[in-house]
């Protein structure tokens, strides 16, 4: 169990995987290095430990789900200004050429902002039911009541890019015994150890599924993470929450990516998982989990930690990922 609790130590952005003085004898008579079916099978064995009971993961989602809410609303408020900005811009180029078309222009845009606030009325009990506020008669809420649309009309999606911002939301048990070991005595947050989550969600995103990082919170705090949630999520879990929303995939492993089965999966699919060693040479330094979204004719790498690294070439985000010291664990596609 020690051999799979250090082998399995990952998802974390600063602290995973440390430990006190009187457990690095121990610790150091470890391998460095796994081969990456025994990693896994690792990962399976260590979600069946630290469980969360209902109560548990219901008191969590009602917490995280008012957080998300505000992080949704705030992400795509920048969206919204952003695009606003770009259309200002189009605008005064056109009316620089064409003064006669202005009245043409002005009666257009009182024409777009009456849809979009057409769109955007909406009554309050509907309001509630996308954020999970309302209450069934037995006061629990309804699968329907729990979803927040991710996406708005297939034009506007909502992506989480940066781990960090989510400190306020929680994943997992909180055990002082493991905090003061692997994260020295700070609490656990989803800023340390949901990059699997996130990477889970951003694909469905993609796909256009309807869905919430608070409602994937409860789906993995119920069968996917590993010792109470301080070794983040086991990689089999993400395959079955996957496929669990009706979309299918074809994983990758180990040696088994190279750029020619990269190149080939990337033909057939849009949205992609990949995991990696953080340090090909020493699992201590963690394990790191992401999404890889096709953009236009190239590809984007979600919450990587390097500024959501671009590239026209795939295998080039796999390989060159953590400055090319990593080690890629798994490649998977994902598609409806």
């Amino acid at each position: 169990m020690i051999l799979a609790m250090r082998l399995s130590s990952h998802g974390f952005s600063v602290y995973g995987g440390k430990v006190k003085n009187k457990n690095k004898i121990i610790y150091g008579l470890i391998p460095k290095y796994l081969p990456i079916r025994v990693l896994l099978f690792a990962m399976g064995v260590l979600k069946y430990f630290g469980r969360m009971n209902n109560k548990e993961i219901k008191e969590h989602f009602n917490i995280n789900n008012v957080l998300w809410r505000e992080y949704y609303e705030e992400k795509k408020n920048k969206i919204n200004v952003k695009s606003t900005y770009f259309s200002n811009i189009k605008s005064e180029e056109i009316t620089s050429k064409d003064c006669g078309e202005v009245d043409v222009e002005e009666k257009e845009s009182s024409k777009e902002k009456s849809q979009s606030l057409h769109k955007e009325k909406r009554t309050s009990s509907e309001e509630k039911r996308d954020f999970g506020e309302d209450k069934t008669d037995s006061g629990e809420s309804s699968k329907r009541e729990i979803e927040i649309h991710n996406y708005e009309n297939n034009k506007i999606k909502i992506y989480i890019d940066n781990q960090n911002e989510l400190s306020k939301f929680l994943y997992g048990k909180q055990k002082d015994k493991l905090s003061n070991v692997y994260m020295n005595g700070e609490k656990l947050n989803a800023s340390h150890n949901t990059c699997e989550i996130i990477a889970t969600y951003n694909v469905l995103t993609n796909e256009g599924v309807k869905t919430s990082f608070p409602k994937l919170i409860a789906f993995f705090e119920n069968r996917g993470m590993m010792l109470s949630g301080y070794f983040g999520t086991s990689a089999g879990s993400i395959s079955k929450c996957l496929k669990t929303y009706g979309l299918k995939t074809k994983k990758i492993l180990g040696k088994s990516i190279n750029k020619k089965t990269c190149n080939i999966l990337s033909k057939e699919y849009n949205s992609f998982i990949f995991m990696a060693y953080n340090n090909k040479d020493n699992i201590e330094d963690m394990i790191h989990t992401m999404a890889i979204i096709k953009d236009g004719d190239g590809f984007r790498l979600y919450n990587d930690y390097e500024n959501n690294r671009q590239s026209d070439d795939i295998y080039s985000l796999i390989s060159g990922y953590h400055k090319g010291m990593s080690k890629a664990i798994m490649f998977m596609g994902v598609k409806r």
